[in-house]
């Protein structure tokens, strides 16, 4: 996902930081709708379009909080959220759209507008399939080990795979301890920072960031998360979970003197991870999720919104880049789990599928200079037939 620099932005997106952290968020202080009209005069920039997304979903959530408000104000809310989606997802006609939504509903706006009720509604995330069991890694498939040995080994460029079986604790790797740019998948550790927060996530006002940024990745939703957690408590949430060679989103951190580094891509960005240490977020949402003690304590949370969480990345979006590398070679009904991310060199999938036989991790991290999709994903079809 291109990110967008983060400097200034609106009052609004203060005022929304600064609002508590409970399920029933009260109305900003600050009038979100003079913020919002700010917020639609701002330049076509990467900070322009963060502060309409901050002012519109300020707006919005003010329209909410009442219990009954203005069907034009909530209009040019979504508008303009719509309007920045567009730019960050590079969707130039949702871009189009969104701005004249925001601009028809602003005629209107200074109208006389009847107060009428007011809900939220989003679609409802997918049900949980059968967890089965959480073991542990244990030992190593020797077999799968060197296949995977070999499909890494031939990839032109860099790569990484992580499998590990989720009902039998067997595991698989190649070069699992290189640490890649990370892009969008140590989203990971912030999700698990909000989570650790939030009580009831799905009840909150930040349950359309937490789907945002879990289902096609967004930008827009991860920077307004941020400054609301902070980045260091993604950080701290990666180490918590064990995810040690990951950062968020600068700076290095030592590993491990035994690594198992075999080729390590040129570290051009901050904010890197490992094939290891994204099966190891995923290992312990799902373990978590099932109410294994040690996976509990490892991500902060409880069963019930772990078992959220993994019910966000089942409804990952399956649209261009955020298909993944595994997901187009799943075979039909079969749910997979999964965080993707991607950059002009980099593309990578962290997911667990929910095979018949059982739940297995799959995590395929590729780098190379102009790294097509096509050939990042034959890794994925080639590892995933490996393990299936």
């Amino acid at each position: 996902m291109r990110r967008p620099t983060l400097t200034r932005t609106s009052l609004t997106s203060l005022v929304v930081l600064a609002a508590p952290l409970t399920g029933a968020q009260a109305a900003p202080t600050a009038d979100p709708l003079s913020a919002a009209r700010v917020a639609a005069a701002l330049p076509r920039t990467a900070e322009g379009m963060q502060a309409r997304y901050d002012a519109g979903r300020a707006l919005e959530i003010s329209q909410y909080a009442r219990g009954a408000g203005c069907r034009y104000q909530l209009s040019f809310a979504r508008g303009l959220v719509r309007w920045a989606e567009g730019f960050d997802r590079t969707v130039r006609a949702l871009e189009t759209a969104g701005r004249r939504e925001a601009l028809t509903a602003l005629d209107r706006v200074t109208q006389r507008c009847p107060s009428e009720r007011l809900v939220p509604r989003l679609p409802r995330l997918p049900s949980l399939p059968p967890l089965v069991r959480a073991a542990p890694p244990r030992t190593t498939v020797l077999d799968l080990d060197t296949k995977l040995s070999t499909l890494g080994r031939t990839f032109p460029g860099y790569a990484a795979i992580w499998v590990h079986d989720l009902f039998s604790g067997t595991t698989a790797s190649w070069n699992a301890d290189a640490r890649f740019p990370a892009a969008s998948t140590v989203k990971l550790g912030l999700l698990l920072a909000a989570l650790q927060r939030l009580r009831r996530p799905e009840r909150s006002t930040l349950d359309y960031e937490l789907r945002a940024m879990t289902g096609w990745s967004s930008n827009l939703a991860t920077n307004l998360l941020v400054r609301r957690f902070g980045a260091s408590s993604a950080e701290t949430a990666l180490r918590r979970a064990g995810a040690r060679r990951s950062t968020f989103p600068q700076g290095y951190r030592v590993g491990t003197a035994r690594a198992e580094v075999q080729d390590q891509p040129p570290l051009v960005s901050a904010r890197v991870t490992t094939a290891r240490d994204l099966g190891r977020i995923l290992y312990v949402l799902h373990g978590c999720a099932l109410g294994n003690a040690p996976a509990v304590r490892a991500t902060g949370l409880d069963p019930q919104r772990c078992g959220y969480a993994l019910r966000l990345l089942l409804s990952s979006e399956l649209r261009g880049n955020n298909v993944g590398l595994v997901r187009p070679f799943v075979s039909p009904g079969t749910p997979v789990a999964q965080k993707n991310g991607w950059l002009h060199d980099a593309r990578h999938t962290a997911a667990i599928v929910y095979f018949p036989n059982g739940p297995k991790i799959v995590v395929v991290l590729t780098y190379a200079r102009n790294l097509k999709l096509a050939t990042a994903r034959r890794v994925g079809q080639l590892v995933l037939a490996a393990v299936s």
